[in-house]
């Protein structure tokens, strides 16, 4: 078997070895219960809060705002169900997460309704006014580079306004093919899905503002990758009293973070996305925020999230969060450099191909890619057994391949979202395993169709 080519870092990533060593430090020598009064105990304390200060520094938030659990999932669950106090509706993305979108169907159990906000054809949040979801380059929240470079480097961070006239820079007909004939925005979410659809207008969402409670929004999409500017929008409900979550585990460790400009009521992460360990994760909750606890039991967390601390999994957490912030630019353009040479590659030698999302502002790692005519899942086990390491666009349901929700929400025709898989590179991966991976990607292509 050739060598493995790891390119699915959106699904978990190796963790680096001063995590590793930061964790074996604490297994030796901090190993107490850190609510123990003793010095053994004290100890342990000691690390715990000081990687609580480390990682709130790092995601701009207060040390009391942070809350450990036992990873995105329980995050995003914690954040959900802790804010939804009174009955009323939650209005949400057309394609979220499965920890967000189990949550809350046991919400509609409650008598919650949920309605979705519509994307486009990049897959940006849309609506008949896009002024709450301005189509600029990103602002403070996320302040550095992207990336998205035409001839495989880093470049500072740009959106859909850069490439209103692609002909310019790589010609018409690449245009063209780059671009794919993607058809227009969807209609309204259909109503066999028993979930309604929510605009935006020119002064926040359409309709009765009254019975909305919640807002539930990934910062940054898991398949796609792509990146909402979603500060205005969250600025809007504070003013109207609405909580606010979001789900930002592919976004941390990926690309910077400002709890505090983002303005949200409670933002999730987990660190295995960037190289800490599994098992462990965290949720930002707003201070003075009430948050209704899942659990029961201790009074750990400020009573928020009961347990025995993990404190060896938190150093961790804190470890991979470190050494991220003081690599941050590096690691963004390393990726995004990686990014764009694996589509320069796949556009150059498997054309047709879709790239999903292309025209937003993107992670700077992840690529959602389309091979027209080829089954995904054919496609994936035959990367697989060339050595290249990668995931579907689709999700599978009793036995079934479906197409991912977020691509036919884009607008994305069924067969071509079946026809999708998704790499996600490191800033790890290097440019030999990206020539390689096109190489061994471009024979399966070719060798299926």
């Amino acid at each position: 078997m050739p060598k493995s080519i790891y390119l699915d870092n959106n699904a978990t990533t190796c963790p680096l070895p001063e995590v590793l060593a930061a964790m074996d430090r604490v297994w030796r020598n901090a190993f107490a219960n850190p609510g123990s009064r003793h010095a053994a105990g004290r100890a342990a304390r000691r690390v715990l809060e000081e990687s609580r200060d480390s990682i709130a520094r790092i995601l701009d938030a207060e040390p009391d705002e942070v809350v450990f659990t036992s990873g995105g999932t329980e995050s995003i669950n914690l954040a959900i169900h802790g804010l939804a106090r009174s009955k009323g509706t939650i209005i949400t993305g057309p394609a979220e997460h499965p920890a967000t979108a189990e949550t809350i169907a046991t919400l509609m159990q409650r008598g919650w309704a949920p309605e979705e906000l519509a994307v486009d054809a990049s897959g940006r949040l849309s609506g008949p006014d896009t002024s709450l979801i301005p189509q600029k380059p990103l602002t403070n929240p996320i302040p550095l580079s992207l990336g998205r470079g035409d001839r495989g480097e880093g470049t500072p961070c740009r959106v859909a306004s850069d490439f209103t006239e692609p002909a310019r820079r790589r010609g018409r007909a690449q245009a063209a093919k780059d671009a794919n004939s993607l058809p227009s925005p969807p209609a309204p979410l259909p109503k066999e899905r028993g979930v309604a659809s929510r605009p935006l207008n020119a002064t926040g969402f359409s309709g009765d503002e009254s019975d909305v409670k919640l807002v539930s929004l990934l910062l940054a999409h898991n398949e796609t990758g792509v990146v909402q500017d979603i500060a205005p929008l969250i600025a809007h409900c504070n003013a109207k009293g609405i909580p606010t979550h979001l789900d930002a585990v592919q976004a941390v460790g990926k690309i910077p973070v400002s709890f505090k400009r983002l303005g949200a009521t409670a933002l999730s992460f987990g660190a295995h996305k960037f190289h800490g360990p599994r098992g462990i994760g965290g949720l930002l909750v707003r201070r003075g925020v009430r948050l209704a606890p899942l659990h029961h039991g201790g009074h750990q967390e400020a009573e928020r999230r009961p347990g025995t601390e993990p404190v060896a999994l938190i150093a961790g957490l804190a470890a991979a969060l470190e050494s991220w912030h003081r690599q941050a630019e590096d690691r963004m353009r390393r990726m995004s450099s990686a990014r764009d040479r694996l589509e320069a590659g796949l556009i150059q030698r498997c054309s047709p191909v879709v790239i999903h999302g292309r025209e937003a502002v993107r992670l700077p790692n992840t690529s959602s890619v389309a091979f027209p005519g080829l089954d995904g899942e054919a496609l994936l086990v035959a990367l697989d057994l060339e050595g290249v390491a990668c995931s579907l666009g689709s999700t599978c349901a009793s036995g079934s391949a479906e197409p991912a929700p977020i691509l036919l929400a884009m607008g994305v025709p069924p067969e071509t979202a079946l026809a999708t898989v998704r790499f996600s590179v490191s800033f790890e991966t290097t440019i030999e395993e990206i020539d390689e991976a096109v190489r061994r990607i471009a024979g399966v292509v070719e060798r299926l169709r």
